[in-house]
């Protein structure tokens, strides 16, 4: 008889959902889950759609501390999570072209348009979809200062303009709002007195890739 022991019939301990989070997250930095609340970690290990994509790409964490924040986000059904995680996938891809383009751009024609002087950005870091929209804007004096995803649950998108533009005196074409809901999308002006901005907001009924969006945007 062997003295060794027979190692292949010796099974493998299975690691808990918490452990295999724990680990993805360390795979990237060795304290990665310090300062992540325990509580949060376990909710995100008890949703396997949540734990599958953390696993894929650990960075997701960001994300879902945020959102984590909201007791109900733990709840949604299983159509809104992945809705939720269909939106994230696609602001990572936009903000991961924006990356590539100016970096592009820094190499081959660092020197600012008199648009991206005015504006005080590259054009190239704005998200890819809402970046001709934002341009066109700029050029009929409407100066935006943020856009892009806002509500990854919601998958809704955004400009944010400053007070100055006065987007309260401002009626938008009856037809636009028609043309938007055959997109399936929303159009809503949200406007705060004590805040520094009005925001124009559009809001899909199911998820619409990066390509549709900007065709949409185009039409705004």
């Amino acid at each position: 008889m062997s003295e060794f022991p027979n190692l292949a019939a010796t099974p493998r301990e299975e690691k808990s959902p918490i452990e295999k989070l724990k680990a993805a997250l360390q795979s990237v930095h060795p304290a990665h889950t310090e300062g992540i609340e325990e509580k949060l970690l376990e909710a995100i290990a008890s949703r396997q759609v949540l734990l599958d994509a953390i696993i894929e790409n650990p960075w997701r964490i960001a994300s879902l501390e945020e959102y984590g924040s909201n007791p109900e986000f733990f709840e949604l059904d299983e159509e809104h999570m992945n809705q939720f995680l269909f939106n994230l996938r696609s602001r990572e891809d936009a903000l991961s072209q924006s990356h590539r383009d100016l970096n592009d751009r820094l190499k081959n024609n660092p020197i600012g348009s008199e648009q991206e002087l005015r504006m005080g950005v590259y054009l190239e870091e704005l998200e890819p979809q809402v970046r001709e929209a934002v341009s066109e804007l700029e050029k009929r004096g409407w100066l935006t200062f943020e856009s892009g995803f806002r509500n990854l649950v919601k998958g809704s998108q955004y400009l944010g303009f400053h007070k100055e533009a006065n987007l309260k005196s401002y009626t938008l074409p009856k037809d636009l709002y028609e043309n938007l809901l055959i997109h399936g999308v929303k159009l809503e002006l949200h406007f705060n007195e004590n805040y520094d901005r009005d925001t124009l907001l559009l809001i899909p009924d199911r998820n619409i890739s990066l390509d549709e969006w900007k065709s949409i945007w185009n039409t705004v």
